[in-house]
């Protein structure tokens, strides 16, 4: 049996690898790269774009909500009746407690954290980007 695998190997040519195929393997991935970084540009582009359109979609409607809201208008008598509500803080604080308006506060901060977020993806992002402090980790 060994004979026979001997004399098999014998038989094949030396193949040689073409000169150029370490060329070709870098180009493919220099290419692959390209294409990868491409695809995160595009899906960090979409992030911030989709965040800073909700997050001001969600200021302007929940904004308008709190301004509106009877938390606003207790919340005003500290810059007009300072000298009042600082005689009567206790039930100041509780009223304000009371009536803050939790879920819209969320509502407008959960797209301010996802912008930040995308944000901070984009700038990661390994390009000639003078604001990308991990291209050198």
């Amino acid at each position: 049996m060994n004979k026979k695998l001997y004399a098999l190997f014998d038989s094949i040519e030396n193949l040689e690898p073409p000169r150029d195929l370490e060329k070709l393997i870098l180009n493919r991935i220099e290419l692959k790269k390209k294409t990868e970084l491409r695809k995160n540009l595009f899906w960090a582009y979409f992030s911030l774009i989709g965040s800073a359109g909700a997050a001001i979609f969600t200021g302007l409607t929940f904004g308008q909500t709190i301004l509106q809201s009877e938390f606003w208008s207790i919340a005003t008598l500290v810059f007009s009746d300072a000298g009042v509500v600082l005689n009567n803080l206790s039930d100041f604080s509780s009223s304000l407690l009371e009536t803050i308006p939790v879920v819209n506060i969320i509502a407008i901060l959960l797209p301010v954290f996802t912008l930040t977020l995308s944000l901070s993806w984009y700038l990661k992002l390994p390009k000639n980007n003078p604001y990308n402090h991990y291209k050198f980790i």
